[in-house]
């Protein structure tokens, strides 16, 4: 169903879902940490929303607040920013991919998106 949406309705499909999310996320870049917000979660990454992004192939270890028992920490490199530009509309920030990610980690976000992105619908009720 995703992809057949996406097909539909983006000029350049993506082959996995994601999901619009606002959840603290740190960064830790060599000694130098940030707080900040996700906006955007996949199963292979994260964009990080930041007036300071780190740049491209930057290595980071990050640690993100899901509604979970205990934060998520993942490594991850960056692999495009988006700098603040007035004259445009796009939100700043970066985006980054996990690295070495555990197949359950993996499984467990694709799980978490998917329950977010149709979870409603099994609650819908024909009136």
């Amino acid at each position: 169903l995703y992809s057949a949406i996406q097909r539909l309705t983006e000029s350049r499909p993506r082959k996995i879902p994601r999901l619009r999310v606002i959840f603290k996320v740190t960064v830790l870049a060599g000694k130098t940490g940030r707080s900040a917000f996700a906006t955007m979660i996949s199963e292979k990454g994260v964009f990080v929303r930041t007036m300071r992004p780190l740049e491209k192939g930057a290595e980071v270890k990050l640690t993100l607040d899901l509604p979970s028992s205990t934060p998520l920490a993942l490594d991850g490199t960056v692999i495009y920013q988006v700098k603040f530009d007035r004259d445009r509309l796009v939100e700043p920030g970066m985006a980054i991919l996990f690295k070495g990610l555990k197949e359950e980690v993996r499984l467990g976000l694709k799980k978490f998106i998917e329950s977010h992105l149709t979870g409603d619908l099994e609650q819908e009720m024909i009136i």
